[in-house]
């Protein structure tokens, strides 16, 4: 019996289910007003402190014990006027900083990859709902408590969560699609690089690695949410485990005279080794930088493009009337849509560049022959 006309709509659909689920995003993340509000309200909130110190001054300034009623008299009128001054100039502040804010709705949405402290006007989001919104701004020991903090002890939540059990199963045989995962990680990207006997040792860091880097590129596409990655901070303190890994992990292996020792090749004339371990050293300082740029700049880029789509929406209907925006809307859902698939596939493939790249690099380090 010829099935082939069942299989090929099931070949479709993983394609079919990423375009609904890329527009469901897009659409979800243009209506949601939620954040334009709390920014707004942020914009105007220094101005508002000005004028409560505008008339906290005004006041201090004010003598009742003055001895001269003339005086008094006389400096009454620009008391007052001083004092018109303090509060009119705030306030004409306050609305022209809220009317910026509101009025450029690219300000906005480009808060999308900017940290933001936890706060009463910063709740944690997730799927574009408020699962906690602080009183007052998080701190902890002094320290400001960010929202990516926060979705990266999801992302390790979720790590401990999928993977639970996982490795006894892998052992007694029975397939899972976490096992799958884990499985191929080790086969396809750590044994060829590594060999069996390291790999083994080292698989699990290079696992986690993974899926914690691809939890927090695929929470940043969810409606109101914070992508980790985006941020310079976060990226670069993966690549400095990625640089203490190479460096920790090759004096483990070879001992810490002999890794200094296999930085330059053997064989070079001694003529060229003040060239070669001054360019061998900065190499070893690059290849992390390299990671840190790399994941950083991709993850920013894209979100920066969806933004930007979005944001032609409102623009256009600011600039040019409801009637043109409009007509041009589906335009910009188009290539938002397009973006947000094509960010699907990045936020996969950056996990796993990232990851390739830093087992070679420990490889590199515990196998000096490479």
């Amino acid at each position: 019996m010829d099935s082939s006309h069942l299989v090929r709509p099931l070949r479709r659909l993983p394609l079919r289910a990423g375009l609904i689920f890329a527009l469901a995003l897009v659409v979800f993340a243009a209506l949601w007003p939620r954040s334009s509000d709390a920014r707004v309200e942020l914009a105007a909130e220094p101005a508002a402190e000005r004028v409560a110190e505008g008339h906290a001054l005004a006041g201090a300034g004010a003598d009742p014990e003055l001895g001269d009623a003339k005086a008094a008299r006389a400096e009454a009128p620009s008391a007052a006027a001083a004092d018109a001054k303090l509060e009119d100039a705030p306030a004409e502040g306050a609305k022209s900083e809220a009317a910026k804010a509101e009025g450029n709705v690219f300000i906005t949405l480009y808060q999308h990859v900017v940290p933001h402290q936890l706060g009463p006007h910063h709740p944690l989001m997730l799927f574009g709902i408020p699962v906690w919104t602080p009183a007052e701004p998080v701190e902890l020991f002094g320290l400001k408590v960010y929202d990516i903090q926060a979705y990266q002890i999801l992302a390790v939540l979720l790590i401990f969560a999928c993977f639970a059990g996982v490795a006894a199963k892998i052992r007694s045989g029975r397939p899972t699609v976490a096992g799958a995962f884990v499985q191929w990680i080790r086969d396809e990207m750590v044994y060829p690089a590594m060999g069996p006997e390291n790999g083994k040792r080292y698989a699990p860091m290079f696992v986690a690695l993974f899926f914690f880097i691809v939890i927090q590129n695929v929470v940043g596409l969810l409606p109101e949410s914070s992508t980790p990655t985006a941020s310079i901070f976060v990226t670069a303190s993966l690549a400095g485990m990625t640089f203490l890994g190479m460096l920790l992990f090759g004096m483990y292996e070879q001992g810490p005279v002999a890794y200094w020792k296999h930085i330059v090749p053997h064989g070079l004339p001694p003529a060229i080794l003040p060239i070669m371990i001054p360019v061998e050293l900065v190499g070893l300082v690059l290849k992390p930088f390299a990671l840190m740029i790399r994941l950083f700049a991709n993850m920013t880029a894209g979100h920066l493009v969806v933004l930007s789509f979005l944001g032609m929406i409102f623009y256009f209907q600011q600039q040019y009337g409801t009637t043109v925006g409009g007509l041009l809307s589906p335009v910009w859902v188009g290539f938002g849509v397009f973006i947000m698939i094509l960010e699907s596939f990045v936020a996969l493939l950056q996990a796993f560049l990232f990851t390739q790249l830093t087992i070679l690099f420990v490889a590199a380090s515990i196998h000096p022959e490479h």
